[in-house]
């Protein structure tokens, strides 16, 4: 999940309603893709090889990458 809302409150309501991972507005690439790689790291199951696009954001697991269109 990325949100401009940081309080301990937000958070935690995020992920009692299932979110893997909190991430507030602004924030570092580096530190996306770092989380990316830790929940593709402990996923139980292969995704399927294609790109997943969510609004500006698109992964691409063939070529192991996520792009931020601006």
């Amino acid at each position: 999940m990325i949100t401009a809302f940081g309080e301990l409150e937000d958070k935690l309501e995020a992920f009692s309603k299932g979110a893997d991972d909190y991430l507030v507005k602004p924030f570092h690439l580096d530190e996306l893709l770092a989380r990316v790689n830790a929940l593709h790291r402990r996923r139980e199951q292969p995704m399927a090889k294609e790109v997943h696009q969510f609004g500006a954001v698109a992964i691409n697991q063939d070529k192991s990458s996520v792009s931020i269109k601006a």
